[in-house]
C-alpha cells in the first residue's frame, strides 16, 4: 500500500531449490550466495544462517558463478529456471537435488487507482 499497489490473491506458489557444486561435501558452516534484491530469498537465508555466512550478489548468475568458483558453497534458485540457469551459464559443475528448500506465493500488483474490477480479474 505504501507504493500505491493493491495485490491480487496469490495465483501460484514459487519453489526454490539449493544449487551446489557436484564435487565435494558441504562444509559444516557453508557460505551462501544470495541475490541482494530477492526479498524472499534474503528472508529465508537471514533466518537460517549467520550473517558471516552470507555473500550478496546482484544477480542469480553471479551467485551461481560464485558457487562454481568456490567463493560460496551454495545458493537458492527458482526451481522452474534452475536447470536452465545451470545450462545457460555453462555451470556444468553445479547441480540441484530437486528438494524444495522454501516457497512463496505469487500475486499480481495493480495500481491502487486503477478500476477495482481489474484487481478481481
Amino acid at each position: 500500500h505504501e507504493q500505491g499497489v493493491d495485490l491480487s490473491f496469490p495465483y501460484m506458489e514459487l519453489n526454490y531449490v539449493t544449487v551446489m557444486r557436484r564435487s565435494g561435501d558441504l562444509p559444516t558452516v557453508p557460505h551462501i550466495a544470495c541475490v541482494r534484491s530477492h526479498f524472499y530469498t534474503r528472508a529465508f537465508v537471514e533466518k537460517r544462517y549467520d550473517v558471516g555466512q552470507l555473500i550478496f550478489y546482484d544477480t542469480t548468475q553471479e551467485c551461481m558463478a560464485a558457487v562454481s568458483r568456490g567463493d560460496a558453497d551454495m545458493t537458492f534458485v527458482n526451481s522452474i529456471t534452475a536447470q536452465q540457469d545451470i545450462w545457460s551459464g555453462n555451470f556444468y559443475d553445479l547441480m540441484t537435488n530437486g528438494t524444495v528448500a522454501f516457497s512463496h506465493e505469487i500475486s499480481i500488483g495493480v495500481n491502487s487507482e486503477a478500476d477495482a474490477l481489474l484487481l478481481r480479474i
